[in-house]
């Protein structure tokens, strides 16, 4: 706030705007946002995933359970990608938000969805990390996704 020079009287007070309604969630493409109107980001927080993660799991997929070492300089789908220690089996963002694990044949066809996986994180991730899902999972039944809240993923094996 610019304080008056002397002589000068201040500005009046401003009234009080309404609060707008409520109004249904609107999605914003920030790239082109700061491309039209010519904006620079002069901040940006940088996510450093973690080196490796642990999965354990009670009641079924058991082959998911273990290590996973993150793959540098590699993606899926705009996010870290992560495989099991001695197996074929990755980690991977879906191109609609959800954590999966899943195995070769779906890193052959460039991790397109959750249909070939045994594990899938219950809900969109936006943006978090796997070990920040909580309980929210689900796993292959043989028919459908079921939630299990035994699955964890963990950064560290006491964290399980």
């Amino acid at each position: 706030r610019t304080l008056p020079a002397i002589g000068e009287s201040e500005p009046p007070p401003r009234t009080p705007t309404a609060t707008p309604p409520a109004s249904p969630r609107v999605e914003i493409d920030f790239g082109s946002v700061l491309a039209k109107h010519s904006l620079a980001v002069t901040r940006v927080a940088v996510y450093r995933p973690p080196e490796e993660l642990h999965v354990s799991t009670r009641n079924g997929q058991w082959a998911y359970a273990g290590r996973y070492d993150l793959v540098d300089g590699e993606e899926a789908n705009g996010m870290p990608l992560w495989k099991q220690l001695y197996a074929d089996r990755w980690l991977f963002s879906t191109p609609d938000g959800m954590w999966c694990f899943a195995g070769r044949h779906t890193r052959a066809r460039g991790f397109p969805s959750q249909e070939q996986g045994g594990i899938v994180s219950s809900v969109r991730h936006g943006g978090k990390a796997p070990q920040h899902m909580g309980r929210r999972w689900s796993r292959w039944d043989g028919s459908r996704f079921q939630e299990d809240a035994s699955i964890s993923v963990a950064t560290t094996e006491q964290d399980e």
